[in-house]
């Protein structure tokens, strides 16, 4: 029960964490649709995203919608739509990116938010 209070605690913080980023301009999924696309750059963007998925599901801070963006990226590319796959193994990767800063945060500060 002390663990679940920490991870609500952390989590009710995080939106603070990632709304930063998005204030501070993190436009990195802009660009990679312009021009023409590779489809090696788009599996390695997919496994990059995937990859770090992994990681932040190993730490226990998964989030629910990255798996499904990935999944939909390479039906993307399957389907030979490189700039949509590009854009969803971006919009994966940066959600990725997130929850290990989440994770890397509540292993910082769970002290902060320890019931007592």
């Amino acid at each position: 029960m002390k663990q679940l209070m920490v991870l609500l605690a952390l989590l009710m913080c995080m939106p603070l964490v990632i709304s930063w980023e998005v204030m501070a301009g993190d436009k990195s999924y802009i660009g990679i649709t312009s021009g023409k696309v590779m489809a090696s750059e788009v599996k390695a963007l997919i496994h990059k995203a995937e990859r770090t998925r992994q990681k932040a599901a190993k730490a226990g801070f998964e989030w629910t919608a990255t798996a499904g963006l990935i999944k939909e990226a390479k039906a993307a590319l399957k389907k030979g739509d490189k700039s949509a796959a590009a854009l969803l193994a971006k919009k994966a990767l940066r959600q990725a990116k997130n929850s290990m800063k989440q994770a890397e945060f509540a292993d910082l500060h769970w002290q902060e938010f320890e019931v007592k």
